[in-house]
This record gives structure tokens, C-alpha cells and sequence, in this order.
């Protein structure tokens, strides 16, 4: 049997893995991530089928909204969708639209 050590595992390659992997890996300390799927990227998945994608993830966000998010995707490198103008938020059951920094609109 072949053993190794390692200095850390890192259960799931969602984005909350890659990440943990990605700060491991710059401290030079060694990994395992372990998947069960045949892929990593969790939620994040865009097939495509005969020459179109479909969005199947959490591609799209508020660089205003989502301070945090937009920092993660800028540190890792990664292609992020950055949306701009109002979104609309369900509160109560009831439809409010808010607008953020970026709305040009009325």
C-alpha cells in the first residue's frame, strides 16, 4: 500500500475548496482535495451543448453588492460575470427593486 503525507485534506471541490487549496498551495504546504464528482467547481458549471453555454452557477454578481466575492475572483484570477443597474429583491413574498452605485437608470 502507498501511503503519503500530507500537510493537509481538503473535502470538496466547490469554490470554498479551490479557495482553501489556492491559499495552501501559495504557503507552499502540501494538499489533497478530494471530490466526488469527475470535476471540481461545485455549483460553478456552464455545459455546453452544440456550441452554446448555459450559465448553471453563481457566474453572475455585484461587484458593489458583493464586495467579497468580486475580491475572491480578483485574487484568484478567475472570469467573473460583474453586473451593474438595479436587481430585484424578494422580500415578504413581495418583488422591491434596489439600485446599486453603478445604476444609470431613473
Amino acid at each position: 500500500m502507498h501511503t503519503e503525507e500530507v500537510d493537509t485534506i481538503i473535502i470538496g471541490g466547490g469554490l470554498s475548496g479551490i479557495y482553501a487549496a489556492f491559499l495552501l498551495a501559495e504557503k507552499k504546504k502540501s494538499l489533497v482535495l478530494l471530490e466526488a464528482r469527475s470535476r471540481v467547481g461545485g455549483r460553478i458549471l456552464s455545459p455546453e451543448h452544440q456550441g452554446f453555454f448555459a450559465d448553471l452557477g453563481p457566474s453572475w454578481y455585484w461587484p458593489m453588492i458583493n464586495p467579497k466575492l468580486n475580491a475572491l475572483i480578483q485574487t484568484m484570477g478567475l472570469k467573473g460575470y460583474p453586473r451593474s443597474g438595479p436587481i430585484l429583491v424578494l422580500a415578504n413574498d413581495q418583488p422591491e427593486t434596489k439600485r446599486t452605485d453603478t445604476d444609470n437608470g431613473p
